[in-house]
């Protein structure tokens, strides 16, 4: 049986790159990973897809600057932002959840969505470091990206991020199940752009929705 995780170095082999290469697209957020210790974790299914997408020619891999500019501002709405008074990470993964399902008619289906990002969750943590989480699932049930964010003043220590620090505000995307490219570059966004010290603390101590709504909009 395939191995459901891959390694830098299986990563490599794979896509017929060398590791530096797959190091820097990583570190580019050109490829979804998460980090155990120091130690670089990729889901399979997720290398899978890109390298169909590089076979359709529907992706190439480059840096981002090569990339269609996603613009966070323009897919997140005041509807699917919010604060966050749960106290750990499955409670406020729910929550958002609800939030998302409910703003795009799926509330009916919120359990199924539920589960899809708490099993991504089980096989490798979501939270990117930086006192950020980008938990993300591809499903049929939507057919364009969305995506909500809820802050956690208080901070969630049960999410177990890469750098360990807890996670204050956390990306949820639901993308359609032949939205890879969308999800990574919306990926690549969001990873670049809360990398700004400026932006982090502005955003994780912003007072209300409007201020959360400012900010992203002004994101790139």
């Amino acid at each position: 049986m395939d191995k459901v995780v891959m390694t830098i170095q299986e990563v490599a082999e794979f896509l017929r790159v060398s590791e530096r290469t797959v190091y820097d697209w990583t570190n580019k957020g050109i490829i979804p990973a998460s980090k155990i210790g120091t130690t670089w974790r990729f889901k399979r299914s997720s290398i899978e897809a890109l390298l169909e997408d590089k076979k359709k020619g529907a992706f190439v891999f480059s840096s981002p600057k090569n990339m269609d500019v996603v613009k966070i501002g323009d897919i997140v709405v005041p509807t699917t932002l919010t604060f966050l008074d749960d106290k750990n990470k499955e409670k406020a993964l729910t929550s958002l959840v609800s939030l998302l399902s409910a703003e795009i008619s799926l509330s009916h289906k919120k359990e199924e969505l539920l589960d899809g990002i708490l099993k991504r969750e089980k096989l490798l943590s979501t939270g990117i470091g930086y006192g950020i989480a980008v938990p993300h699932v591809r499903t049929s049930l939507v057919t364009s990206i969305v995506l909500g964010v809820g802050v956690c003043r208080d901070g969630l220590n049960d999410y177990v991020a890469i750098d360990k620090e807890p996670v204050k505000a956390i990306f949820l995307i639901f993308a359609g199940e032949d939205q890879h490219k969308e999800q990574l570059k919306l990926f690549a966004a969001i990873s670049k752009k809360v990398r700004e010290p400026d932006f982090r603390e502005a955003f994780i101590s912003a007072q209300d929705i409007k201020e959360l709504r400012d900010l992203l909009g002004k994101a790139v």
